[in-house]
């Protein structure tokens, strides 16, 4: 996002597969979307890290989009619900939400991170 006009908002979205469509990235004279979609996401897989929304937020290309964002989107979920209980899945996305608030501050703000 970093060659994005500075004056525009800048979005990220990370989806599983239900954000295949969505082009990597798009730009207008208002707004930039960087988007990332991995099948099979999940909110934390401990077992396959390349399919964790937790270990994904830790790696350089995600860590540089999210700190240029104005807004997150997260289309995952799908994909934690066939193998969990809703209750645990609560408790990721809080975990995730943590995280994000702690390392990027500019999110903290009440719609900055939209699931």
């Amino acid at each position: 996002m970093n060659d994005q006009n500075s004056s525009s908002l800048n979005f990220f979205v990370l989806a599983d597969s239900h954000g295949r469509y969505f082009p990597r990235k798009f730009t207008t004279s208002s707004y930039n979307l960087v988007s990332k979609f991995v099948p099979g996401l999940k909110w934390i897989d401990n077992h396959h890290q390349e399919l964790s929304v937790y270990a994904l937020l830790s790696s350089p290309e995600i860590q540089s989009s999210l700190s240029q964002a104005n807004s997150v989107l997260f289309l995952v979920g799908t994909n934690s619900v066939i193998i969990m209980p809703a209750t645990k899945i609560i408790l990721q996305v809080q975990q995730v939400i943590l995280f994000l608030q702690q390392t990027f501050p500019h999110l903290h703000q009440a719609g900055k991170i939209i699931i």
